[in-house]
């Protein structure tokens, strides 16, 4: 179907720009703790806050890596039974989990927004950047794999039932080859 394959387009677009920004981010930590440990070191010196960054860009870089995972749909899980099932029980079983895995962040997102009001305008002790610059990463991550099982709720109902390739197995998320 073209919209499946146009759903399956944009989540693999998404997916490489998350985990090109995650790239980034990555980089960008690597320099600063190897300029902060030279600096320490060589120089037994440093710079203010940028132990804050370097956290701050850990908490970004594992929420869109969690988001990425979800779209990927990556998990840990024994699949041995279920693979089993007639392929209508496993496609209403693989709606219900991706539902599950939506809802879950949904709930996270909408109580995070929530957190993020009463304490986002707190400052970071070292940066003094506000609280929520970092707080949005949650609902930022988790509205990503909402979207993403969304998309893929929507791939599962148009596939149907009668199609498995590539609908719920470990690995074989949106975006990815089928």
């Amino acid at each position: 179907m073209a919209a499946e394959g146009s759903i399956d387009r944009i989540s693999g677009r998404l997916i490489g720009w998350l985990e090109n920004v995650i790239a980034a981010l990555l980089a960008t930590t690597w320099i600063i703790v190897g300029t902060l440990v030279a600096l320490r070191y060589i120089f037994n010196s440093s710079i203010p806050g940028a132990n804050e960054v370097v956290v701050m860009l850990f908490v970004y870089t594992t929420a869109l890596g969690a988001a990425i995972g979800v779209g990927h749909w990556d998990h840990i899980g024994i699949l041995v039974f279920v693979e089993r099932l007639p392929a209508k029980a496993f496609w209403i079983l693989d709606l219900v989990r991706t539902f599950l895995v939506g809802l879950i962040n949904g709930v996270i997102v909408f109580y995070s927004l929530g957190w993020i009001h009463t304490t986002g305008q707190f400052v970071m002790p070292s940066t003094g950047l506000p609280r929520f610059v970092v707080q949005v990463s949650i609902p930022l991550g988790c509205g990503l794999a909402l979207l993403f099982c969304g998309l893929r709720l929507r791939r599962l109902m148009q596939k149907g039932s009668d199609d498995r390739a590539g609908v719920g197995e470990h690995g074989r998320g949106l975006g990815d080859d089928a």
